[in-house]
């Protein structure tokens, strides 16, 4: 299921006032809320709330999939495999620990969704362009960059981590 990103204005991210200029941004998680997709997966929708060259907030959507509950680690398709590989990597940006051996016994996407509310992270926004060139570009969450990596020190890059300003 390919994400739907919104900013905080309600227009599509891909709306031409409303892209993000690539870049790594200190953000929050303002709200984690577990949905299911279309196929039937959960997943936790998050939205990052940052600061975006102090004028105002900026919010971001992302999606952290899971794979079904009802199949062991050893029989994931390499498709799942993939998921669950891009799943730990933004797990372990929000700090949060992962082992497949813990979903479904313990990590659910409730217990994800409860953990991230409040987590600080950086994030990393890319402009993503739509291949077919039927819909605009894109601001999305590229990754979402593990704990204890550096901020980028340049300016454009939002609010730093030992910015006495930054809201949170």
């Amino acid at each position: 299921m390919a994400p739907t990103y919104y900013l905080d204005d309600g227009e599509p991210s891909g709306s031409p006032s409303t892209l993000i200029d690539p870049g790594q941004y200190l953000a929050i998680v303002d709200s984690a809320e577990v949905k299911e997709s279309n196929a039937g997966s959960e997943y936790v929708k998050l939205t990052f709330k940052f600061d975006y060259f102090g004028s105002k907030f900026r919010l971001l959507w992302d999606h952290l999939n899971f794979p079904p509950p009802d199949v062991k680690p050893a029989d994931l398709t390499d498709k799942q495999k993939a998921t669950v590989n891009i799943l730990k990597r933004r797990l372990q940006g929000l700090g949060l620990p992962y082992k497949g051996s813990d979903y479904p016994n313990g990590l659910s996407p409730e217990v994800v969704a409860l953990a991230a509310k409040g987590c600080k992270a950086i994030i990393d926004v890319r402009t993503e362009k739509d291949k077919t060139g039927q819909y605009p570009d894109k601001s999305v969450v590229f990754d979402i960059i593990p704990s204890g990596a550096e901020m980028p020190k340049a300016s454009a890059y939002g609010a730093q981590p030992e910015d006495e300003d930054a809201p949170f």
